[in-house]
């Protein structure tokens, strides 16, 4: 797992708490496993992410303030993190492991979108737009994440509204390449326009 003592077991209340105000409780059992504020991790996370693209054009001192905003958690080997069509308001980004991100097709079907691993962003949608879950993202192999809730990023656009625009902006500029590269392979399956 991430980090020297990232993961641990005495869970306190307000982590318990936290889980359920997230989402990541099912039926009262605990899916993923509370690590705590990112702030007590920020080095590790910023040694994971300084080579993510998305946030190559932040300061160490702007994750740093980030990571007051987030909590981790670790996600054992086929835990779901979250499921599609079930309601979200955050995202998350996954430290370290790789998430499997599965889509059910028209005949109730999984299949793979994409496998990703340390520095990817999953679940900004949810949180963007509000609505459920597009797709399910599974920990195929021990995996932690640092999750960012909408709460969240209120306080953070009181207290450093330009750092939530460039973060926002980044999520933007994300969700544009993934939009173009759809587009590009949605292609294939067009017919031609016939003259």
């Amino acid at each position: 797992m991430f980090g020297i003592k990232f993961l641990h077991d005495d869970r306190s209340e307000s982590s318990a708490g936290l889980q359920r105000d997230l989402g990541l409780t099912d039926s009262g059992s605990v899916v993923l496993d509370c690590l705590g504020n990112a702030k007590d991790f920020k080095d590790d996370i910023f040694d994971v992410l300084r080579g993510a693209p998305f946030l190559e054009d932040f300061q160490t001192e702007e994750i740093a303030y980030l990571c007051q905003y987030m909590t981790c958690f670790a996600a054992s080997t086929f835990a779901n993190i979250f499921s599609e069509g079930e309601s979200g308001d955050w995202l998350a980004i996954v430290l370290t492991g790789e998430v499997a991100v599965v889509k059910l097709d028209a005949d109730g079907q999984e299949r793979i979108l994409a496998h990703v691993g340390a520095g990817t962003i999953i679940g900004e949608l949810s949180l963007l737009d509000g609505n459920p879950r597009f797709a399910s993202c599974i920990a195929v192999k021990p995996t932690d994440i640092a999750v960012l809730g909408r709460d969240s990023v209120y306080k953070m656009l009181k207290d450093r509204p330009l750092l939530v625009t460039k973060f926002f902006w980044v999520l933007l500029q994300r969700m544009a390449v993934r939009q173009r590269s759809t587009s590009i392979n949605l292609l294939r399956h067009l017919p031609v326009l016939a003259t």
